[in-house]
Parts: structure tokens; sequence; C-alpha cells
């Protein structure tokens, strides 16, 4: 019978290895604010008017003081992220849009909400979840529905996020007071 050698090769020898032929990637979550407006500023704002990306840029939902609203159906509001905290070269596999809201009118029976969209370099939009609304108290949401994307980010790479209203959920009306971006992504190195 043969004398079998055993050898231990430690985890972090095994974790390198992976890591350096990218074998291994670990998804990194980039919160992305709204940095400027975007394609869209349909919506109103409230107070004396200003940027509309102000009014939804609050790291956590605040009572009201400052947002963008809207009752007509089909308008849009929109507002390009900063991907700063992305590094150039990683690939960008999911977007998620996670609002604060509330609906305008208190009426019972008057359907209200909003979707969220996104908008990657000036292309098409890609419309995404449904947020409905029931009551005019501000509802933060902390998870959405992810939207699955596929793309390298380079230095010229642009993101906008932005909601509108579809047709049968205007009628109460909805409000938005923020509006964060979360980019997940692998490292390319």
């Amino acid at each position: 019978m043969k004398n079998v050698r055993r050898y231990a090769i430690p985890a972090s020898i095994i974790a390198s290895v992976l890591l350096a032929t990218g074998a291994l990637a670990f998804d990194i979550v980039v919160n992305t604010p709204p940095s400027s407006d975007g394609t869209y500023s349909q919506w109103d704002t409230s107070g004396f008017g200003g940027a509309h990306w102000s009014k939804v840029d609050e790291q956590l939902c605040n009572d009201g003081t400052d947002y963008v609203f809207t009752s007509t159906a089909g308008e849009r509001d929109s507002y390009l992220v900063d991907l700063s905290g992305v590094p150039n070269g990683s690939r960008v596999n999911e977007i998620r849009v996670l609002p604060c809201a509330a609906k305008i009118n208190p009426k019972v029976g008057m359907r209200s909400g909003f979707r969220s969209f996104y908008k990657l370099n000036g292309g098409p939009n890609v419309n995404g979840q449904t947020f409905n609304l029931t009551s005019t108290s501000f509802v933060n949401w902390a998870s959405s529905t992810p939207f699955h994307a596929d793309f390298v980010k380079d230095e010229n790479t642009t993101l906008e996020i932005g909601v509108y209203v579809p047709a049968g959920l205007n009628a109460g009306g909805v409000k938005v007071s923020k509006l964060k971006g979360e980019v997940r992504y692998s490292d390319g190195n």
C-alpha cells in the first residue's frame, strides 16, 4: 500500500488564486443619490421651484417639506445619479430604485401609484416596479424589485433613475420626497 502525503494549502492562498483568476468575485452595492436633473422634469416641485433632483436627494425619508408631485398620467421625472463610487471596468448587474412617496388626495377609492424606471447612457427608458400608495403619509421603501442590468461602467457611463405615473394610478396624485438608487456591481479586477 502506498503512502499518501497530504498537504494543507492555506485558505488565503486559495482565495488569492481565485481572486487573481477572476473565479471569485464579490458583488458590491453602492448608493447612488441624484446629482442633477435628468431627461425629464415634468412633475411639479414643492416650495418655490428649484432643481427637481434637489427635492428628492435626501438619504432619509423626510417629512415631505420638499418633494416632486403630479396627478397627470404619463408624466415623468428623472435624475442623473453619481456613479463615482463604481470603478471603471466594473460589471453592473443590478439597479434598484428606492423611493419615499405618498398619495396626495386622502379620498378612499382613488387609486394612486407610480412606476420606477432607469435610462442608461441616454438610451430608452427601462420601466420597473409599480409602487401602490394607500396613504397620505410618506412610505419609505427599503427594498424594491431590482432591474437586472448587464453593462461595464466606464468614464462616459451615465445613469438616470426616475418615476412616472401610469394611466389608472393618477387619480389620487403622487408625491415623492426621496429617490435613491442602488447599483450592484462586480469588480472586474
